[in-house]
C-alpha cells in the first residue's frame, strides 16, 4: 500500500490466507524437523529457502547421526514469545512475522558418561559436562510472504534471524 495509506492488519487467526498467522510458526517448524514427512511441506516454496538447508531435516539427522554412538540428540519446537504480526498486500495476501523456538536435547546414552556443551552453549550454560544433558534454545524472528485463500501460489520465506537464547 502506498505509504501514506499503509497496510492493514491481519487478524492472527485469518481464514484468508493460506495459512492463519498463528498456524504459521508450528507449520514451518514441522517442515524444519520433518521434512518432506511433514503435512505443511507442500506449502512452502523451499527453493530459495536457506534455513531449510541449515538447520532443516537433512540437518538434524546428520547431527543426530554424529553422536548416536554417545548420546542422545532430541530436537522440539514452540512458539516464540512475540504474537505472529500479519499485514495485508495489495494482492489479498500477507506478510507475516512470526518466532519459532527450537530446543535441542543432547544426554548421555551410556551410564557413567557426559556430553560437553560447545561454543556458545557452553558459555551460556557455565558448564564444561553433564551427566544429565544439556539444553540449548535457539531462538528464530521468521518473515514469510503468505499468499491468499486459493491462490497456487506458496509460502516463501523472506527473511530471518536465529541465535541461542538459552543453555541450561
Amino acid at each position: 500500500a502506498p505509504a501514506n495509506v499503509g497496510s492493514a492488519l491481519v487478524a492472527p487467526d485469518s481464514k484468508l490466507l493460506l495459512i492463519s498467522p498463528d498456524q504459521l510458526s508450528a507449520a514451518y517448524g514441522s517442515v524444519l524437523t520433518q521434512g518432506e514427512a511433514s503435512p505443511y511441506f507442500g506449502l512452502f516454496d523451499l527453493t530459495a529457502d536457506s534455513l531449510v538447508a541449515q538447520v532443516g531435516k537433512a540437518y538434524k539427522d546428520q547431527k543426530q547421526a554424529a553422536v548416536s554412538e554417545r548420546a542422545s540428540l532430541e530436537f522440539s519446537q514452540n512458539a516464540g514469545s512475540g504474537a505472529p504480526l500479519a499485514l495485508a498486500t495489495m494482492d489479498s495476501g500477507a506478510i507475516v512475522t512470526v518466532s519459532l523456538n527450537e530446543i535441542e536435547t543432547v544426554r548421555p546414552t551410556q551410564a557413567g558418561a557426559s556430553v560437553s556443551p560447545e561454543g556458545q552453549a557452553k558459555i551460556l550454560s557455565g558448564v564444561s559436562s553433564s551427566t544429565t544433558g544439556v539444553e540449548s534454545t535457539y531462538g528464530m524472528e521468521l518473515a514469510f510472504y503468505v499468499p491468499p485463500l486459493g491462490s497456487t501460489d506458496k509460502i516463501r520465506l523472506l527473511g530471518y534471524t536465529q541465535g541461542l537464547i538459552s543453555a541450561r
